[in-house]
């Protein structure tokens, strides 16, 4: 009883921190700005399953959800401090709504560009899965009725995420998977605005297009999550332009849980449960997607931070980043990560392939301790106050803002995959980019040849 009243004391405490922070942003609008990310991220795939480690993974300790509540808090104050370092208003959210920028000075060129880079997207990632990604191929097969394909998506899975520290065969398989990502977050946000600003059904015939490859080509792998960020990032592209209302949120939600039960359908595990014939199916398989929207990878932080307070993990004070960084490098092949540790550290004569994941707390934890903690967030929170106040202070053009959208919400993810992985991704935005920029500059040049 203690335990649960000192968790709610301090869940209470970030609680009001958090919506004094919205208040001062942009007074307590939807609209999905990286901090809001951040309070997304924190309030469902963080803090409930701290919360209910003792339920969930019989861990009775408060140590871990003080971790948690501490980095949250950090986050907060270096948000705070470099936001408003240079009086950044709270109307600074509403820079380019629909009620400040009716019209956006939308170009052929720049539609031309956007094209451009959807081409080159879908040609990469063709040539990388040898043709119809395994999903695309699932889902024919589920509506043609052949063959056991929740078997084939689960084994390419496999060898296009973890295969290479199995022994597998790698073919840039990170570097692939960060380009689609990174590529479609611009290309959907995008597609977003035009069609907010037209409503016409070529707009939304183009932005439902995008959708569908999106869904082919970053989810092919069999992942989901990533494709689920991605529309979270279509979301708030939307967002700036039309503030979200309680009532659409809700649909958000709703519509979440909707699409996770049906990309579930073509994994093992779910393929097996949905047709198991069991009583009550509905209602377990809404539990069972409710546990892993809801406790995720934060019972893997759970589990780390345990494991080092009980002595099975060493503080490696900064080694466990340094893997980090090597595994970024194209090429380089690194150690299994820690999440795969963390599977060995409950099954210690598992021959698995298992990766339980964590978020970045795990990273920082076992290599700082608690010590590290409010320092790192404080930097993370930093970083997103940087790079959101640059968002707002973007030239109000569609292509400029979708491009700081896209950083500013990848340094909001620093939460998930912390700052190597950030960097990562900033480098594959910067190379996107300027590839755009070249391709601009090659239709320009056309243009001027076919004028003269």
């Amino acid at each position: 009883m203690a335990l649960i009243i000192v968790k709610l004391a301090i869940f209470l405490a970030v609680v009001g921190m958090f919506l004094l922070v919205w208040r001062i942003e942009s007074g307590w609008k939807i609209i999905l700005t990286p901090f809001l990310f951040v309070g997304y991220f924190e309030f469902f795939r963080i803090i409930p399953p701290f919360f209910a480690a003792d339920l969930y993974a019989g861990i009775d300790s408060p140590i871990p959800f003080i971790v948690a509540s501490l980095a949250f808090g950090a986050l907060l104050v270096g948000f705070l401090l470099v936001y408003y370092m240079r009086r950044s208003r709270r109307s600074s959210t509403s820079a380019f709504a629909a009620t400040t920028l009716p019209q956006l000075p939308f170009t052929r060129e720049t539609d031309r560009r956007v094209l451009f880079l959807a081409a080159f997207l879908s040609l990469v990632g063709l040539i990388f899965y040898g043709g119809l990604p395994p999903t695309v191929k699932a889902v024919f097969g589920m509506l043609s009725g052949t063959g056991d394909l929740a078997s084939l998506v689960s084994e390419q899975r496999f060898l296009l995420t973890k295969g290479a520290y199995f022994g597998g065969e790698y073919r840039g398989q990170g570097l692939h998977a960060a380009v689609q990502l990174v590529g479609w977050m611009l290309v959907l946000s995008y597609c977003v605005i035009r069609w907010e600003q037209f409503r016409t059904r070529k707009s939304l015939t183009i932005l439902a297009g995008a959708v569908v490859l999106a869904w082919m080509l970053v989810a092919g792998d069999g992942t989901r999550g990533k494709f689920l960020n991605l529309l979270i990032v279509a979301v708030a592209a939307y967002s700036l332009r039309r503030p979200l209302r309680p009532k659409a949120v809700m649909i958000v939600v709703a519509s979440t849980f909707a699409l996770v039960a049906a990309l579930s359908l073509y994994s093992n595990k779910s393929a097996a449960f949905y047709t198991g014939g069991k009583s009550g199916v509905i209602a377990n398989a809404v539990a069972k997607i409710g546990e892993r929207i809801f406790l995720g990878n934060g019972i893997s932080d759970v589990y780390v931070i345990d494991l080092v307070h009980q002595g099975y993990f060493d503080l490696r004070l900064g080694a466990n980043h340094f893997r980090d960084f090597l595994a970024a490098l194209p090429g380089v092949k690194a150690p299994p990560p820690l999440s795969y540790e963390v599977y060995l550290a409950f099954n210690p004569q598992g021959k698995g392939t298992t990766f339980l994941s964590g978020t970045y707390i795990s990273s920082a934890y076992v290599d700082f301790g608690i010590v590290g903690i409010p320092f790192l967030f404080l930097a993370a929170g930093a970083t997103i106050g940087y790079f959101q106040r640059r968002l707002f202070r973007a030239a109000p053009r569609p292509w400029d803002i979708c491009v700081r959208m896209v950083a500013a919400i990848l340094a909001a993810n620093i939460v998930a995959i912390g700052f190597i992985g950030f960097l990562a991704q900033l480098a594959t935005l910067l190379l996107i980019v300027l590839l755009m920029r070249v391709a601009g500059s090659l239709f320009s040049i056309n243009r001027h040849a076919s004028i003269a």
